[in-house]
């Protein structure tokens, strides 16, 4: 009797501790899959892009206003990519790059993925009107507008959609900027202008060599439509491979050298001439 007792409980602390590995191994799952809807390698070069715009303000560096800016812009990334797969999935199953996301597999559902975004989103606003200020929580809202609701459809309709996709690029950097000032100035202007700059080399390299995938969803990009457009004079995936590589480092490299740089000279229109101060 005592023997039966003793293996039934050694039987039902077997089954709880199945329990918690089963439940365990679905809140992983579901945590990995939440990073991949929502983009996450992407989102953290936003948050690194915002956190660059903070940087290269003027003023007293603020742990917490800087890392509720970052967290905040990652959120609002993150729900903006949410919503652009949920619009994109009939489109995304035709292309060999994309055809595996979660929402073209089912693995989630389109309920599951709204909430989701929603939530996310909604908390990236709250962060960035309560814990930054509203004019950055306004760009915030403004890029997530512009992505989901202009870029996204426009992908379709024109090849003006790189120029509305690399607005949506280049307001993260603002919004660190105004994070810090709390106000847009020609220091911010000309940040906002440096990265929207980077965007069509950056972006154009990578939609070179994914312009049959583009083509046979549907999308205007310039690499499909415009067939005067290329690389100078060779116009090879080799090439665009290398344009898109570099892209990646020379926009990181600008501003670290303006960061450097930040302490000698002033931003702005005076970005090559001393200050007041020094002359």
């Amino acid at each position: 009797m005592i023997l039966a007792n003793e293996m039934k409980q050694t039987q039902e602390v077997i089954l709880k501790e199945e329990t918690v590995i089963i439940q365990t191994s679905k809140a992983c799952k579901l945590f990995f899959q939440y990073l991949e809807l929502g983009k996450a390698r992407l989102t953290t070069l936003v948050m690194t892009s915002a956190v660059a715009g903070y940087f290269m303000g003027p003023g007293d560096l603020d742990l917490k206003t800087l890392l509720c800016c970052s967290v905040g812009t990652g959120f609002m990334s993150a729900s903006s990519h949410v919503f652009n797969q949920l619009l994109e999935v009939p489109h995304d199953a035709m292309m060999g790059r994309t055809k595996q996301r979660l929402l073209v597999q089912k693995s989630i559902t389109t309920q599951h993925a709204v909430i989701f975004g929603i939530l996310v989103g909604f908390f990236g606003l709250a962060m960035l009107c309560m814990a930054v200020n509203p004019l950055t929580c306004f760009l915030g809202a403004l890029t997530w507008l512009l992505y989901v609701a202009v870029y996204t459809p426009m992908k379709r309709i024109s090849i003006l959609n790189t120029w509305i996709g690399s607005v949506v690029g280049a307001l993260p950097t603002l919004m660190g900027f105004t994070a810090l000032t709390n106000k847009v100035s020609l220091d911010g202007a000309l940040l906002f202008a440096i990265s929207f700059s980077w965007q069509f080399p950056h972006f154009n390299a990578l939609s070179w060599y994914l312009r049959k995938d583009y083509a046979r969803a549907g999308y205007k990009m310039m690499s499909v439509c415009n067939q005067s457009y290329d690389f100078f004079k060779q116009p090879t995936v080799t090439n665009a491979r290398k344009l898109f590589k570099y892209s990646l480092i020379y926009l990181p490299l600008i501003f670290s050298l303006m960061f450097v740089c930040k302490g000698k000279y002033s931003l702005g229109f005076n970005v090559f001439f001393a200050t007041e101060e020094e002359i």
